[in-house]
């Protein structure tokens, strides 16, 4: 009495296990294709990994035109009188004159 008969329920069992295998696979299909149309659409742009300038023409052009303008004297603004002035004069100035206050402010520490 402890081993039960087979019955229907047994033989209808058996024929669901084969749709349900495919049901899965087909699910499974069906929502690795909708991921991977929906990451397609909201990926973003990869970057641009282009530079305006290749290291060798860095070298030649660019950095030789920074040097120039850091350590020559030239004009920033003529009319208003703006100058540029060599960054090494600059500091120096900076150490003889120390850096400008603002008006109504306590140059002391406290």
């Amino acid at each position: 009495m402890l081993n039960p008969t087979p019955d229907t329920n047994d033989a209808s069992r058996v024929t669901w296990h084969p749709f349900l295998r495919v049901w899965l696979v087909v699910t499974a299909v069906f929502v690795l294709y909708l991921i991977i149309v929906l990451l397609a659409g909201s990926l973003p742009p990869t970057p641009n990994l282009s530079t305006p300038y290749s290291v060798e023409e860095w070298r030649e052009e660019v950095r030789p035109a920074q040097l120039e303008q850091l350590n020559t004297y030239s004009w920033m603004n003529e009319e208003e009188g703006v100058v540029a002035i060599p960054i090494d004069r600059a500091k120096d100035l900076i150490v003889e004159r120390g850096l400008p206050v603002r008006e109504g402010e306590d140059s002391t520490t406290e």
